[in-house]
């Protein structure tokens, strides 16, 4: 098995198949050994063969997802995308953070047209594995489809950096910089794509694009030649040349070259307007007419540009939709600066708006914003508070309050903002609406809700209950949804009220270093830092320490990271030292083992603050790399929720070191 392992990643199938054939003999109930010859054969274009094989593999280790991944990317050869796609969700099913049946089944998804769905899939790969770069070549060629070209670029960036000796990022670099009219950028991508695999049409046909948009005609004509050279069944080039031609005036070569295009690719309605012109100016107008309508019937197909369409939701925006439906009410909770807040209200936005707009808030107009957000009326379907040692009944149901009226003081009935929401949402009772309560563990809770604790439970919800201030009636609809906020970081969810707990659902949220991408300040790269800073915390400040982790959000501003030197120094000075030294109550000895002899003082029983001048910038940098060092792998509580990395978890503990994991 060794040895065809070997010759497999050498590329050498025939050598690879002999060996996995002779491990059979020895062993015919091996499933990986069934697995690997499926793969060799499939390397080999023998995907029947190889098909066989891995359904052997798969009766004898059915919880292998390597296995099923593979299987997944045989049928998908075959053609039988169906089957294929229910393969990818079996392997992640057995192992829900396998990054490449993610991204195999993004790639699946993409190809069937259902490009959101497909993106979801590829965040998934490369939150689990950042460092694949398929995975980041495969969300670039869907945000290039969904015409999302600066966000194109960046994945493609990404990729080229992991990997800059594939050719595919390249040439989707360069077709997204061709789209964004920069030729000579674009030309850059394609002769490193030709450089890498001179034996692929593609970056040779994207060249000659290019050169024609830039009036270099003759040269691109031989780039398309070359390209046609290389794979004669490719229809771009044809389609390409064709219009080169139909430029410089040889219109019955155009029109030559059209038709090929056409027999290869009869959907191209771009191919048949090239075709329409040809004809139309050599006089043969109804052969025209009828080229230009098919182009029009070909192009009505396709969906609008501007059409809108709500997108699909991110992954933890799913997860509190799915407990919000099932419970009424969610909790988000975890360390501070772990986006709590905003991905509560990003949540209730998001789903309001696809609720009364079937659109993404993003998509809105400031008119459909306004009448949404925190609206005084019936049309503000998403409402925000927080609560605080002062917040009452008074303030979250209903209570009296002072007023002024005629110059006395007078006291006044008044409804607080969930009465009022209720009532708003009796109205309109096809309407869901959201209440966000931030920091909902720092009010008196059970107080606040008082009797609301019996009917806030969903199989409850329309029941109603006696208010005892006024003794009306009132009930919570259907259509009531409530996100709260909370800090762990003083074990508030350990205090909570039980009742209160049984009525919530709870989703935690951690630090997560992999939302500041490869972002480097001074020499520092962001996300080893704060993997390093957080493993010290969990190293040095005891049993409560993966609650008491610092949050992503502090090296963020504006939804990206920090990008300068002085930003990075004020945040450490300014938001994490008074943070930790709050968690190590002030224990220096502790605080030194977190941030280093270079930062703290044991001795003196102090901060030393002089690092942190713009003329000490290099020992700053030095204490601070320091830390980054320690977060080459990431504290085991750095994702959100509880599912571990990709290499902390194997269900193939019988399979060999070598077994190969790349379908």
């Amino acid at each position: 098995m060794r040895k065809g392992y070997s010759f497999e990643r050498k590329n050498k199938h025939e050598e690879a198949l002999e060996c996995f054939y002779k491990s059979l003999e020895f062993d015919p109930m091996n499933a990986y050994a069934w697995g690997a010859k499926g793969w060799s054969l499939h390397e080999l274009g023998r995907s029947e063969e190889a098909l066989k094989c891995l359904d052997k593999a798969v009766d004898l280790k059915p919880k292998a997802p390597t296995i099923w991944n593979n299987r997944g990317v045989v049928l998908d050869r075959l053609e039988r995308t169906v089957e294929a796609m229910s393969c990818y969700e079996k392997a992640i099913e057995v192992r829900s953070n396998f990054s490449l049946a993610w991204s195999n089944k993004g790639h699946l998804l993409g190809r069937l047209g259902k490009l959101d769905e497909a993106i979801i899939c590829f965040d998934r790969a490369i939150k689990i594995n950042p460092k694949f770069a398929s995975s980041w070549a495969y969300k670039g060629l869907a945000l290039l489809i969904l015409k999302r070209y600066n966000e194109a670029i960046m994945c493609y960036d990404r990729a080229i950096k992991l990997e800059p000796k594939v050719a595919e990022p390249w040439f989707g670099k360069g077709l997204v910089l061709h789209y964004l009219e920069k030729y000579n950028e674009a030309i850059d991508c394609y002769d490193n794509s030709i450089k890498i695999s001179p034996e692929s049409p593609s970056g040779w046909a994207g060249k000659g694009w290019s050169l024609y948009k830039l009036g270099r005609y003759d040269e691109a004509l031989k780039f398309y030649d070359k390209a046609i050279d290389l794979a004669s069944e490719y229809a771009w080039p044809y389609a390409g040349k064709s219009e080169v031609l139909l430029e410089t005036g040889s219109l019955n070569e155009s029109l030559e070259y059209c038709d090929r295009s056409i027999e290869l690719d009869p959907k191209n309605y771009y191919v048949w307007e090239i075709r329409g012109k040809a004809l139309q100016a050599l006089g043969r107008h109804a052969e025209a007419e009828e080229a230009f309508a098919k182009a029009r019937e070909l192009k009505e197909k396709e969906p609008l540009d501007n059409e809108p369409k709500a997108s699909l939701l991110p992954e933890i925006i799913q997860d509190i939709r799915q407990v919000l439906e099932r419970k009424g009410q969610v909790i988000l909770y975890g360390p501070p600066g772990t986006g709590k807040t905003y991905w509560a209200e990003r949540a209730a936005q998001e789903m309001a708006s696809l609720d009364l707009y079937g659109k993404s808030f993003d998509q809105l107009s400031e008119g459909e914003r306004s009448a949404l957000i925190d609206g005084s009326d019936a049309s503000g379907a998403v409402r925000i508070c927080c609560f605080h040692p002062a917040y009452g009944y008074e303030d979250f149901l209903e209570g009296y309050r002072p007023e002024e009226t005629d110059g006395k003081m007078s006291f006044a009935l008044r409804d607080g903002i969930f009465k009022r929401l209720c009532r708003d949402a009796s109205a309109n009772p096809d309407v869901k609406f959201y209440l966000i309560i931030d920091e909902i563990n720092r009010g008196d809770i059970p107080r606040i809700f008082g009797e609301l604790m019996t009917v806030l439970e969903k199989n409850k919800r329309g029941k109603p209950i006696i208010l005892p201030v006024s003794g009306e009636q009132m009930r919570v609809p259907e259509n009531v949804r409530v996100i709260g906020t909370m800090n762990t970081a003083d074990r508030s969810i350990a205090l909570l009220d039980t009742a209160l707990r049984r009525r919530f659902g709870f989703i935690e949220m951690m630090p997560d270093a992999s939302v500041l991408g490869e972002s480097v300040v001074g020499g520092v790269h962001l996300g080893e830092w704060l993997s390093g800073l957080n493993r010290r915390v969990c190293d040095s400040v005891g049993r409560d320490a993966r609650n008491r982790q610092i949050g992503h959000s502090y090296l963020m501003k504006g939804g990206k990271p920090i990008s300068t030197l002085m930003s990075f120094s004020r945040v450490v000075q300014d938001e994490i030292i008074p943070l930790l030294e709050e968690y190590c109550y002030e224990d220096y000895s502790t605080l030194e083992k977190i941030l280093g002899g270079e930062v703290v003082d044991v001795q003196r029983q102090m901060i030393r603050d002089e690092i942190f001048e713009g003329s000490m910038d290099g020992d700053f940098l030095r204490a601070m790399s320091k830390i980054s060092k320690d977060g080459s792998a990431f504290c085991p509580s750095m994702t959100a929720g509880s599912e571990e990395s990709e290499d902390s978890v194997s269900d193939l503990d019988e399979a060999p070191a070598e077994e190969r994991t790349d379908g």
